[in-house]
C-alpha cells in the first residue's frame, strides 16, 4: 500500500507536457528533481542501488512531489566497497556506461540514470530518439554519446545534468 500518485507517473506528466495538454511552471520541475535527488540519496546512504531510475518510475502526488517506485532490480551494496556490482540490469536510455560495458559499477549509475531524468524534465525531449538500442549502446560506450537539445536550460542545470552523464563514474557527482 502507498500514497496516491494523483498526477500519475512522470513519464505520463512529461508526455502531457510534450503534446501541450498542459502548463507546467518552473516550480514543479524543481520540485521534482530536488524531491527524485532526495530519495535516491535516502536509498544511497541506506546502500542501495535502484538501477532502474527513470520518468516510468517516478510517480507524482498532487502537490507533485515524487514517489520512487519500483525497486525489482534494487540491489544492497556492502559498505566500503567502492565497487561491487556487475549485474546488467536496466532501461536504455538510463543505463550508465560501465552497465551497458558489463563492468562492475557502483551507486553512480543512478546518478547517470538522474541525469538522464534532467535532460527529459528540463527539455521535455526523448533522449537518443533518432538511434536504435544498438546504436545507443555502441555510441554512449564508445563515442561518450550524451543526449542534447537546442532548448535553453539554465547553465547550472546544465552543468549538473552533464556532470551526472560523466563516462568517469568517480567523476559524478553524489545525489549529496
Amino acid at each position: 500500500i502507498m500514497q496516491l500518485a494523483a498526477n500519475g507517473s512522470l513519464s505520463s506528466f512529461i508526455d502531457k507536457i510534450r503534446n501541450k495538454e498542459i502548463t507546467y511552471t518552473n516550480t514543479q520541475l524543481q520540485i521534482i528533481l530536488i524531491g527524485v535527488a532526495r530519495a535516491m540519496k535516502y536509498l544511497h546512504d541506506r546502500n542501495f542501488i535502484h538501477r532502474d531510475l527513470k520518468p516510468g518510475n517516478v510517480l507524482l502526488d498532487e502537490h507533485f512531489y515524487p514517489l520512487v517506485t519500483d525497486f525489482g532490480y534494487t540491489k544492497y551494496f556492502e559498505t566500503g566497497k567502492s565497487v561491487s556490482q556487475r549485474e546488467t540490469v536496466g532501461t536504455l536510455p538510463y543505463m550508465a556506461p560501465e552497465l551497458l560495458r558489463n563492468k562492475p559499477h557502483n551507486r553512480k549509475v543512478d546518478v547517470y540514470s538522474f541525469g538522464i531524468l534532467m535532460f527529459e524534465i528540463l527539455t521535455q525531449d526523448i533522449p537518443y530518439k533518432e538511434y536504435d538500442p544498438i546504436d545507443i549502446i555502441i555510441k554512449v560506450t564508445t563515442n561518450n554519446l550524451r543526449p542534447t537539445s537546442k532548448k535553453e536550460i539554465k547553465d547550472s542545470l546544465r552543468n549538473l545534468m552533464y556532470d551526472c552523464l560523466l563516462d568517469n563514474y568517480n567523476d559524478r557527482p553524489t545525489f549529496t
